[in-house]
């Protein structure tokens, strides 16, 4: 995915947002599901990793027998959705139970109104309201504009980003995907954390990740250290190079 993402970002956007109307219109088990793909450009990936088309990657894969190729539409069994979704929907569960523990009144909420991007989910819907059958489950009809706003806005901005940066000798070193819309007012803002979980994943990804940090950074990192200590709150790069030349041998260059 990490080289379909760098060699074809459109065609990327454009299976993301296939996927963002499957979620809201994936119901029950032995339904299918019609999803466009980019073949041309699927196709032209596939050969050029995988040296076979993209009809052999799907048929060869573990659901060759639920997903088949019809023009530019993939036909998925519903089943597969259903085992995909299991892991975000228990996540969903397990948060509402740990929010309801931690509420001394919780035995006197009645309702739960779900708005957001899943809010729409039928099989979000039906494992809410099957876990809390005590509970009114309540669906705004306007549950997802919020969210889909802030996706719409996302998707804008990312397209922006590629065709300004697509061409760029270090355009592989831009996360694309990774856009975040925060509210610097709102400190319960859910995508602070998202921010802050995608930095880590992030730095995990490093190859440098886990190593010691080389000792020649630490005279610097240090003066730095002392003259904020002293109440210094900016640096001119002129000033930054005479103290990293003050520091001889361990000097970064």
């Amino acid at each position: 995915m990490q080289s379909f993402k760098q060699e074809a970002p459109d065609a990327n956007q454009a299976i993301i947002r296939e996927c963002e109307q499957i979620k809201r219109k994936v119901k029950g088990s032995g339904d299918k599901i019609e999803m466009r793909v980019p073949y041309a450009c699927l196709n032209n990936i596939c050969l050029k990793f995988r040296d076979e088309n993209f009809l052999s990657v799907i048929s060869t894969s573990k659901y060759g027998n639920d997903i088949s190729l019809k023009g530019e539409s993939l036909r998925i069994e519903a089943d597969i959705v259903h085992i995909l979704f299991k892991t975000t929907i228990d996540m969903i569960i397990a948060l509402i139970e740990d929010i309801f523990k931690g509420y001394k009144d919780a035995h006197n909420v009645t309702n739960i109104f779900m708005i957001g991007c899943l809010s729409e989910c039928i099989l979000v819907q039906e494992a809410v309201r099957q876990k809390f059958f005590r509970k009114s489950i309540i669906v705004p009809d306007d549950s997802y504009l919020a969210m889909e706003e802030n996706d719409d806005l996302s998707l804008l901005f990312q397209e922006e980003l590629t065709k300004t940066f697509s061409s760029h000798k270090l355009h592989n070193h831009i996360g694309y995907d990774k856009v975040f819309f925060i509210n610097a007012t709102d400190a319960a803002d859910l995508n602070i954390d998202r921010l802050k979980y995608t930095l880590v994943d992030i730095a995990f990804e490093q190859s440098t990740w886990g190593q010691k940090m080389p000792i020649v950074r630490v005279p610097l990192d240090l003066q730095i250290s002392d003259l904020r200590f002293n109440g210094l709150k900016i640096i001119t790069k002129k000033r930054l190079l005479e103290i990293n030349k003050s520091n001889e041998e361990f000097a970064l260059t």
